[in-house]
């Protein structure tokens, strides 16, 4: 019997990766009923990574009460299973929680605050830190303070801003370490790239938060300072590890402060979920994502799961909003891309036309390709 592996991400702010899956089953089903469709919707280390850990690997949903990155109050959830906690940055800071973008006020205390929330109800031994999606870009400053780091300016401590964080002169970590004593930290990203300079958290994820480009030169130079300022207190720098400049450094934060592992979200997802033996013997594995571009090749989940699908030789199909990347996709190696959206330009026509365009491309891809 033929098979079909679909194993597509979110379309971020339209559609979650379970509906899109779900799409595309149907789509194929009513045209070819004897085609076995095994669905395993996915998430990269952003958002939809909580789900996947409760849907595919038996994670009790945690509801707590936190903030957005604008100190708003809101119920978040995470996950726990075995003396493991899973937490979603995207949940209590996620771009798409506030419609007010404004990274100048936005920090990351919400997620500190859910931390704090699993370590006193559960006592985990391991925090797994799923960091895509955030809407913040200040370097974790507000994890920390919630963790019990407390920052200097001069003699007095304060609690730093976006554009204070050059002001800072100095860090105090005793209460801190006595929180997290004991407890290993991983964190799952979606991207690779390093917290500074011109590939780094500010120059490319800034602007999509709301950084005005006058400012993009100062904040990158502010998180360079705090990296020597961390430097002369522990005798390393880790502001270019890859991944350092996730979730607008929460990375880096996750690496230097918490001494985390840091995973491609993708791959240890994929692992768990025997990705490499149920595409044995399918002949098309189908995925997608809201933008097919030049990031999507860079850590993000099309580029594991094109990588898997050419070391097996597997035909991988792909859907998208956008194909940013027109017909160089084949050199890379996708066998196919679908754009859904039409020609649509304002995200709220290609919200509410996403599901009814994604069916019309399924659609093109049985007439072209399941004949």
């Amino acid at each position: 019997m033929e098979k079909i592996v679909l194993v597509p991400d979110s379309f971020k702010g339209s559609m979650t990766s379970e509906e899109v899956s779900k799409i595309i089953a149907e789509e194929i089903s009513l045209s070819k009923p004897k085609i076995l469709i095994k669905k395993l919707p996915i998430a990269d280390g952003g958002e939809g990574t909580l789900s996947c850990f409760i849907n595919y690997f038996g994670f009790k949903e945690v509801k707590c009460q936190t903030i957005n990155q604008l100190g708003e109050e809101i119920i978040a959830s995470y996950g726990i299973k075995e003396g493991i906690a899973i937490i979603e940055v995207a949940n209590a800071i996620g771009l798409n929680l506030t419609r007010n973008l404004n990274p100048y006020l936005a920090k990351s205390n919400g997620v500190g605050i859910m931390i704090l929330d699993a370590i006193d109800r559960f006592h985990p031994k391991e925090i797994v830190l799923a960091l895509g999606g955030s809407g913040t870009n200040d370097l974790g400053i507000g994890i920390l303070e919630e963790l019990g780091v407390s920052f200097f300016n001069k003699d007095s401590s304060f609690s730093p801003q976006i554009l204070d964080i050059n002001k800072i002169t100095d860090f105090n970590t005793t209460k801190f370490k006595n929180i997290i004593k004991n407890i290993k930290f991983t964190v799952l990203s979606d991207v690779n790239n390093p917290l500074c300079g011109i590939n780094g958290a500010t120059y490319i994820f800034g602007p999509q938060k709301g950084v005005k480009p006058n400012d993009l030169e100062k904040i990158d130079l502010s998180f360079k300072h705090f990296d020597d300022i961390f430097k002369k207190k522990y005798g390393k720098t880790l502001k270019n590890y890859k991944g350092a400049g996730a979730a607008g450094g929460i990375g880096y934060m996750a690496l230097s402060f918490l001494e985390a592992r840091i995973e491609a979200g993708i791959d240890r997802i994929l692992d768990m979920i025997a990705f490499d033996e149920e595409i044995e013997n399918s002949s098309f594995v189908i995925t997608g994502e809201g933008s097919l571009d030049e990031q999507s090749l860079n850590g993000k989940a099309i580029s594991s799961i094109l990588k898997r699908c050419l070391e097996k030789n597997k035909k991988l199909i792909v859907f998208c909003g956008q194909n940013k990347l027109l017909k160089d996709y084949k050199s890379y190696g996708i066998y196919a891309v679908f754009e859904i959206n039409n020609g649509e330009v304002s995200f709220s026509e290609i919200k509410k036309n996403s599901k009814s365009n994604l069916r019309k491309s399924v659609d093109a891809f049985i007439s072209e390709y399941l004949i």
